[in-house]
Parts: C-alpha cells; sequence; structure tokens
C-alpha cells in the first residue's frame, strides 16, 4: 500500500529571516484584525508575507521591478 503525503509540497527554497522594528502599533492591530479574521494567514508574520509578496508581484507587473 502506497503512503501518499498529505497537504502542499515542502518549500525547498532557502528561506532567511527578516526582522521589522519601528512598526507603528496601528499597523500591528490591523495584522491582528486580520488574524482575527482569519483567511489571510496563520500568523502575523504570514500575513504581512502575504502583503509583501502581493505589493512585489504588482511592481512587477508593473515594469518596476525585474523579475528574479
Amino acid at each position: 500500500m502506497n503512503k501518499r503525503k498529505k497537504g502542499r509540497p515542502r518549500n525547498e527554497e532557502e528561506t532567511t529571516t527578516l526582522e521589522v522594528t519601528g512598526t507603528e502599533r496601528k499597523l500591528v492591530a490591523y495584522l491582528e484584525d486580520l488574524y482575527k479574521m482569519q483567511g489571510f494567514g496563520n500568523s502575523l508574520s504570514a500575513i504581512a508575507r502575504g502583503f509583501i509578496w502581493k505589493e512585489v508581484n504588482r511592481l512587477i507587473e508593473a515594469g518596476r521591478l525585474r523579475q528574479r
């Protein structure tokens, strides 16, 4: 019998840590609101990462950034 893993495949891309300092309390409160609403990410970091990727992709599409 084959045992098949469920869920999405593991991300093999190397990651690093990005620390954001000096964040306004209002921004953190908005991220916490999104976390409570669910559907945006399973942590404040995941939510922020999603929004950063969305903007990076928009800038690539607009020709302001070179795609890597």
